[in-house]
């Protein structure tokens, strides 16, 4: 092929490529645009089981990877009877610490430790026929179980440390005053929606908890093999010795 045949061949390339820089130069962002991130998803997790260390962990394992891949507004669905306070209250302050949005939503009841679980929203609603459940700490002692003084002083300082925790984190998230809530720790109360509005538990009640194109997430831990972390009272389970206790006694965890 001669060059008189080439040429018209090689015009047509060098007007496809100014043609397509062009194209780029018009589309393209002024020099010290910012770049405009890729929109992200709201998240929404489904939290349908009890407060204990394998689902407080699944929880933030899952929160942790979303906020890794980028996503910075999370909806948690709770509905559990509580369980271990010392999880609940490590995903309070996972879940305060972290930048991101948290919003926490009573699906249906959220009783003991659970509720501490929902004061780490900085958005709290509840649907309609839902309920919250508040009480102090308590620690189920094994029938027939020996406890030296030490023993009990010990347990005791646990419960009142512990007690005096749920008291600031409500304290913190409603409008009661602390001598309020050091009442209700010291037996119980039972808030529908509207009392816990009233309260300050939540700002509002909802019909609707699912944000636009959101993506939806369920927790399914594995089950717990300690079943105090899964009833909301405890009912005579048993676990590890605390201090203090006679080497044939064994007395349970806190439990809320």
């Amino acid at each position: 092929m001669t060059i008189q045949s080439k040429l018209p061949l090689l015009l047509l390339l060098l007007a496809t490529a100014f043609g397509c820089a062009g194209a780029r130069a018009q589309f393209a962002a002024p020099p010290g645009a910012p770049l405009v991130p890729p929109i992200q998803r709201p998240i929404v997790i489904n939290f349908f089981v009890g407060v204990d260390t394998n689902s407080v962990n699944q929880l933030i394992g899952l929160i942790d990877n979303q906020i890794r891949a980028g996503s910075t507004d999370f909806t948690i669905l709770i509905s559990s009877i509580g369980g271990d306070p010392a999880a609940a209250f490590t995903a309070y302050n996972y879940f305060r610490g972290i930048h991101a949005q948290i919003t926490t939503v009573n699906m249906g009841n959220v009783d003991s430790a659970a509720a501490i679980l929902f004061c780490a929203g900085t958005k709290r609603y509840a649907l309609a026929n839902t309920r919250f459940l508040l009480h102090g700490v308590s620690i189920p002692v094994q029938g027939n179980t020996l406890i030296n003084a030490e023993g009990l002083e010990n347990n005791l300082a646990l419960v009142h440390n512990q007690d005096q925790m749920v008291v600031r984190v409500l304290a913190a998230t409603t409008n009661k005053k602390d001598a309020d809530l050091e009442k209700v720790v010291q037996g119980q109360v039972i808030l529908g929606p509207e009392d816990a509005k009233a309260w300050g538990l939540i700002q509002d009640i909802r019909v609707e908890f699912m944000p636009p194109n959101a993506q939806m997430i369920t927790l399914t831990p594995p089950a717990d093999t300690n079943p105090i972390y899964l009833k909301t009272l405890p009912v005579s389970p048993t676990s590890p010795a605390w201090p203090g206790l006679s080497t044939t006694a064994t007395a349970a965890s806190p439990t809320n």
